[in-house]
């Protein structure tokens, strides 16, 4: 969790970052090709 509150600091915070903006969602962890079933049903 970030506690930056300026723009410089969220670019710089992006800069250095090794982790993927989405790593941490629950759902690509439960099933490997969620995504791609939620926008075949049409959710996306």
């Amino acid at each position: 969790e970030s506690r930056v509150t300026t723009i410089e600091g969220i670019v710089q915070e992006l800069k250095t970052t090794k982790t993927a903006e989405r790593a941490g969602r629950a759902q690509d962890h439960h099933e490997r090709n969620a995504m791609q079933k939620l926008r075949a049903k049409g959710f996306m």
